[in-house]
């Protein structure tokens, strides 16, 4: 892995961090249940709201996999990269498209101490999170989920968006 301080930061993010994120985008059978399970419940908040479910992209998989995956591996929790790279640039980045409106959630837990269901359930309390959840304006979803290691804290990303 490079220095991202010797590169441009986007190529860097791209070739150093959603370059290790596999083609199945998570690590194992039940990430990827829980995964599903992340949509569906996000799904499930903004129906019962009267609003229309929002429509899965791989690639927004892929960029909230590799976010997480990069919270977790480089220990930090943030919108923002060390590098200041934001959602809209890392989507961007992986070639995903340009957002016009939309963003992203996430949520950092003790492995354990979380599920799917209650990081949703706070991204409906929180205002913030909720505003992005309750957007009319997104249409598509991706999330990721990544825990380093069995003792270490389990990221969740949650991105938002329409382009």
């Amino acid at each position: 892995m490079s220095n991202p301080d010797e590169t441009d930061p986007l190529l860097w993010w791209h070739d150093n961090i959603l370059s290790l994120v596999p083609e199945a985008v998570y690590p194992d059978t039940k990430t990827a249940q829980q995964a599903g399970r992340f949509i569906e419940e996000t799904n499930r908040k903004r129906t019962e709201a009267g609003l229309p479910a929002l429509q899965t992209l791989p690639s927004l998989n892929r960029v909230a996999q590799a976010h997480a995956m990069d919270q977790a591996i480089r220990d930090y929790w943030n919108h923002r990269t060390p590098e200041d790279l934001g959602s809209r640039d890392r989507i961007a980045a992986a070639g995903a498209g340009t957002v016009l409106v939309g963003g992203e959630n996430s949520s950092v837990a003790r492995p354990g101490a979380s599920t799917v269901d209650l990081v949703v359930e706070n991204f409906s309390i929180h205002p913030g999170h909720r505003e992005l959840l309750y957007n009319t304006g997104v249409e598509y979803i991706g999330v990721g989920i990544f825990n380093y290691s069995p003792d270490e804290h389990v990221h969740y990303v949650q991105l938002l968006v329409s382009f």
